[in-house]
């Protein structure tokens, strides 16, 4: 219990941003307690230490999270991929790990209800504090991620700097984003209702912290913080007394006028976010990322290109968890997240449903109107970006676990586990033997055939002819904007049909340091001009670059010559593009055979689990004398 009070902690009071330096972005302390966590799980599974545990279906619904990422990792890495993404996929694993093994030791530490509620409890604190820094920052702008951190850790990326909208300050606090800071508090605030709803003793303690979540939430000025906070108060009117219900139709509307006069105009700029969505900029690019969405779908739509591989710096940032995890992971990966999310959910319905007391009753509504938030905030922003968002629900979810378990349990009573006796038959051994023998054959001969890709780069540079006699050099060939309106005509649908035509599927054209990715948001500005072509051979792609070089030209001159432009002034392609470079674009077989060897790990995990059916006590029962187990009583001597 101690280390995960410590693990909560860490996850609030240390912004992410802060790591050991040789571990990158996945050495967080936070992800590093999480990994540790999962390594201390497997060491009590190994040791049966935990055989007295029954797995939940929250245990089931993780384990197909962590074996369709996997899967989708091993598949990633047999397409041509770039340094950058594996990097950035193994440290997607990594943050796996954390977050598993988060679950896990919530889910199977918890052993009575009153460590149960007592970890709550410090939850809601920590969201407290976090929710009390918020408002500080709001008032007097103090960065605190530039005041909080561990010693020894070092800045991995920046961050902490305060932004404003319709001339609010966003509040963060130790949170890298505003969104994030109201994701956290927007699970918080469920468990916050429940613990002042139900409160027998501290009661202005409890609703003081459920006031400073319900304040600091809306200091973000984001519709993301306003859903939150919406189902955090759909759920109190929900579970209330009648008598609750009178006190907050009494507060809500003073605290409402009290919030307008302390910050007039904050709650008027909240509702245009919402009347004015249509005419947002952010929802504008959220609705152009389904083009991008479907154009990589469609590439590989079961188990996508490989998780955490599609990055903000190449591609475009998504501004949907669900739809970043189609296209990391396809449709295998995004029915896992949503099952793991849905039985949580359900689990926790269930049990307050059949719960006989209040306080049990509200615990579990409260961990499901947590995870639901969770859900929807997942549909409104990136969440595996951010750790602080990601620890959160990995807690709540290993709540949600433990309090199934505990659903029968007496207050103060430990857990009893339910013993199974069922016993497989020895086909099911044989099937079960026989998919991890199939995996490993079929994953071999996946990495054995894979076979990269070529790509060819060249660049040009747009000008306007020099006049006779005039050093080239030394005259001025800037022609600001042109760079833009070549790569918008190479990107329209006609040219890219009659480049299609002409035998060039993959292509793209940027501009400046923009990316040479396809369906890109990272655009540069320059009159120099890139290309990048690709094709299964080193031939076929310097011949591709070329053809759209021609095409450039083409379309240059179609442009300039339909409205009139003298040839001496048009702009053109210098005479400087050169044979294009061309490189491989390899498949990655040595992280692909790890990830095969780590599915291959997950499966015979998964298999033990199935096969181990009777605890260890019963085992050793049965494997008693008949004579023993069914003894005869001797007759009474004389």
């Amino acid at each position: 219990m101690v280390i995960l009070q410590v693990y909560v902690i860490v996850l609030i009071g240390s912004p992410s941003i802060y790591v050991i330096g040789p571990l990158g972005a996945a050495g967080t302390p936070a992800t590093i307690l999480g990994v540790l966590f999962l390594l201390l799980w497997l060491i009590g599974l190994v040791t049966r230490q935990n055989r007295l545990l029954q797995a939940t279906a929250v245990h089931w619904a993780l384990a197909a999270v962590c074996v369709a990422t996997v899967l989708a990792f091993v598949a990633g890495m047999l397409r041509p991929i770039t340094a950058a993404e594996v990097s950035s996929a193994v440290r997607g694993l990594i943050m796996l790990a954390s977050w598993a093994g988060v679950i896990l030791l919530v889910a199977d530490t918890m052993r009575s209800r009153a460590r149960l509620a007592s970890f709550l409890r410090l939850l809601v604190l920590m969201g407290a504090l976090l929710a009390c820094l918020g408002i500080v920052q709001f008032i007097w702008g103090i960065n605190f991620i530039e005041l909080l951190h561990l010693p020894g850790l070092v800045a991995n990326e920046s961050g902490g700097s305060l932004y404003s909208r319709s001339g609010f300050p966003r509040v963060s606090a130790t949170a890298l984003h505003s969104i994030e800071f109201a994701a956290v508090l927007g699970i918080i605030l469920p468990l916050a209702v429940y613990l002042a709803f139900t409160a027998t003793s501290r009661r202005a303690w409890q609703w003081t912290q459920l006031g400073l979540i319900g304040v600091a939430i809306p200091l973000t000025v984001s519709r993301s913080g306003m859903l939150g906070l919406i189902i955090g108060v759909v759920f109190a009117v929900c579970v209330a007394t009648n008598r609750q219900r009178l006190w907050m139709l009494l507060v809500l509307p003073v605290v409402a006028v009290a919030f307008r006069l302390a910050m007039p105009g904050l709650l008027g700029t909240i509702r245009e976010l919402f009347l004015d969505a249509g005419q947002d900029q952010s929802i504008d690019g959220r609705v152009r990322d389904y083009e991008a969405v479907e154009a990589f779908f469609v590439q590989s739509p079961w188990v996508g290109r490989g998780p955490f591989t599609f990055l903000p710096s190449m591609y475009r940032t998504l501004d949907n968890q669900f739809l970043g995890i189609l296209v990391e992971q396809g449709v295998i990966g995004l029915i896992a997240f949503v099952c793991l999310l849905g039985t949580a959910i359900t689990l926790c319905l269930v049990t307050g449903l059949r719960a006989n007391d209040r306080q049990r009753r509200l615990q579990a509504y409260a961990l499901a109107a947590s995870l639901t938030s969770a859900a929807v905030l997942c549909a409104t922003f990136d969440v595996f970006g951010f750790p602080m968002a990601m620890g959160a629900l990995s807690l709540v979810l290993g709540a949600a676990a433990a309090a199934w378990r505990l659903r029968h349990t007496p207050a103060g009573r430990p857990g009893r586990p339910v013993h199974r006796t069922r016993v497989l038959r020895g086909w099911t051994r044989a099937a079960l033997a026989g998919a991890l023998a199939l995996c490993l054959g079929g994953g071999s001969i996946a990495i054995g055939q894979a076979t990269g890709g070529f790509e060819a780069q060249g660049s040009l540079l747009l000008g306007i002819p020099t006049a006779t006699g005039q050093n080239r050099y030394d005259s001025k060939t800037d022609v600001p904007g042109m760079g833009d309106i070549v790569v918008f005509i190479m990107n329209s649908a006609p040219v890219a049909a009659a480049l299609s035509n002409d035998g060039v599927e993959d292509y793209t054209v940027a501009t400046g340091q923009g990316s040479l990715e396809r369906y890109t948001e990272v655009i540069g500005n320059s009159p120099l001009v890139w290309i990048s072509t690709r094709a299964s051979t080193a031939e076929a792609a310097a011949d591709q670059s070329l053809r759209v070089l021609r095409e450039i030209k083409n379309q240059l001159a179609i442009l300039q010559s339909d409205r009139g432009i003298p040839f001496g002034v048009r702009v053109l392609v210098r005479d400087d593009f050169s044979q294009p470079d061309v490189f491989t674009r390899p498949v990655s077989r040595a992280p692909a055979v790890g990830g095969l060897l780590l599915l291959l790990g997950l499966g015979a995990l998964l298999a033990v689990a199935i096969l181990r059916r009777v605890p260890a006590a019963s085992r050793e029962a049965s494997a008693q004398p008949a004579a023993r187990r069914h003894r005869i009583p001797e007759p009474a001597r004389q």
